[in-house]
Formats: C-alpha cells, structure tokens, sequence
C-alpha cells in the first residue's frame, strides 16, 4: 500500500491574499486557517515567504530587467536587418560578377 502524500498547489496570487489578511492583524490564525483550509505551518511559511520577498516589488531590479528585455529585442532586430543586407549585397555582389565576367 502506498503512502504518499498529495499536495495541494495553490496560485501565487491565492498565497498573496492570505498572507495579507494574516497581516491585516484581523483575524486569528486559527480563523484564517480554517477559512482557506490550509495548516498553521503554510500559513506561517507563506508569511515569511512575503515578508522576505515584498521588498522586490519595489526593487530597480525589475525596471533594469525591462530595460534589457527592451534593449536585446531591438539588438537582435537590428542583426536580423543586418543579415538580411548582407544577404542582399552578396546576392548583388554575385550578379555582378557574372554580368562582368561575361
């Protein structure tokens, strides 16, 4: 027989809204718990996971991160548009020496 446990996955965004309310100091964690089904151990986990990673919201970490998204996208765009004129000139380049040799 086997024995494995099944754990449940929940969104980051169901996390979030629980994290929070814990943090409105509204409630008990008993309350919060049995409201959302889920133990003291996730609840605490959950919190402590928000508490160390709610300062990256508002990290320059995510603004730098766009800033080069933007920036290989056009690097990467603008080499696509140089091989296509490489392929162009040697196209040309080609064409003209056999009109010449000819």
């Amino acid at each position: 027989m086997s024995t494995s446990k099944h754990f449940k996955k929940y969104s980051s965004d169901f996390k979030l809204k629980v994290a929070l309310k814990y943090l409105s100091n509204n409630f008990t964690i008993a309350q919060i718990c049995s409201e959302f089904n889920i133990s003291k151990a996730t609840l605490s986990n959950w919190v402590k996971q928000f508490k160390t990673n709610s300062s990256n919201v508002f990290s320059d970490n995510l603004i730098t991160n766009k800033a080069t998204k933007i920036k290989e996208k056009q690097a990467e765009k603008e080499i696509e548009n140089l091989y296509k004129k490489i392929g162009q000139l040697t196209v040309e380049r080609d064409f003209l020496k056999k009109v010449l040799d000819t």
